[in-house]
């Protein structure tokens, strides 16, 4: 892929209205509001002071070409290493796993993918449908998943999920030299939105297993 198409699909990509353009570098403010929330939050000292961001920088956006699709489009994925929040989000996303358990509507990776498909025997006339999702983790809702998320683990913990599900965003250098800030809505929405969907499906009062 020629470097011009690589960026004129991420200029494309971006015009989503999942994203919009911010006027200054947030690092600082979120590394503060980061570090005031974990103070605050009753969490054991020792674990507070090993997720305070130390020298926190901004994630940077790149794509990652599906070449099996038609038009290669790019996937994005934005590089969250060392980031204001990105300790946090890595903690808080533990806390929910618990939540989804053994779960039966979900694989843990590919490899259980494969073994659950040989495994698996269809009746006659059955078929296995595969859905593309566009955007899923942009359309997570938050605030539904914020309520379940103080039902199951406390109202405690809530505003750290708040605080990362919300402080999302990204550097995007482009071919020109440019760069730009911009707001995201991903993050956390991975592990949110597979725990929203069990919870909203099976019912928030449910032992997910």
């Amino acid at each position: 892929m020629k470097n011009e198409d690589y960026h004129e699909k991420i200029r494309t990509m971006l015009n989503d209205s999942a994203y919009r353009e911010i006027t200054r570098d947030p690092t600082e403010a979120i590394t503060g509001k980061t570090s005031a929330l974990l103070k605050k939050s009753g969490l054991p000292a020792e674990t507070c002071q090993s997720l305070i961001p130390q020298a926190a920088v901004p994630p940077r956006l790149y794509g990652l070409p599906k070449v099996h699709k038609e038009g290669i489009p790019l996937r994005p994925i934005v590089n969250g290493i060392n980031s204001p929040t990105y300790l946090l989000a890595r903690y808080l996303s533990k806390l929910l796993t618990p939540l989804i358990g053994e779960s039966n509507r979900a694989v843990k990776n590919s490899a259980e993918f494969v073994t659950t498909l040989k495994q698996l025997k269809l009746d006659n006339g059955g078929m296995l449908v595969s859905f593309d999702v566009v955007s899923l983790f942009t359309k997570v809702p938050i605030q539904e998943s914020l309520i379940l998320i103080e039902e199951k683990l406390g109202e405690e913990i809530t505003p750290l999920f708040r605080h990362a599900l919300t402080s999302n965003y990204f550097l995007y250098q482009g071919n020109s030299g440019g760069a730009a800030f911009l707001k995201s809505f991903e993050g956390l929405r991975s592990m949110i939105s597979r725990v929203y969907e069990e919870m909203r499906r099976f019912g928030r009062n449910c032992r997910i297993t």
